[in-house]
């Protein structure tokens, strides 16, 4: 998908030069329509969508850091 505006810190590790990834909990950039405005507060965060993703950023990181480079 495409955000218009670098999406975040990845893509200027990208434009350096490094490998780099943008985990997102969503297809969409809108999918979320309390991000990063004055109602994103605890009281619209999802806690089991969090732990899901959490679990997936904790394999994402343990599959980057014992990938094996050729």
């Amino acid at each position: 998908f495409e955000c218009g505006y670098g999406c975040s810190d990845h893509a200027s590790w990208n434009q350096a030069g490094f490998r780099s990834a943008m985990a997102f909990e969503s297809d969409q950039l809108e999918a979320n329509t309390h991000i990063h405005s004055p109602e994103d507060t605890v009281a619209t965060l999802d806690f089991n969508h969090m732990l899901e993703f959490s679990k997936l950023a904790v394999a994402f990181a343990y599959e980057v850091g014992n990938a094996k480079t050729s």
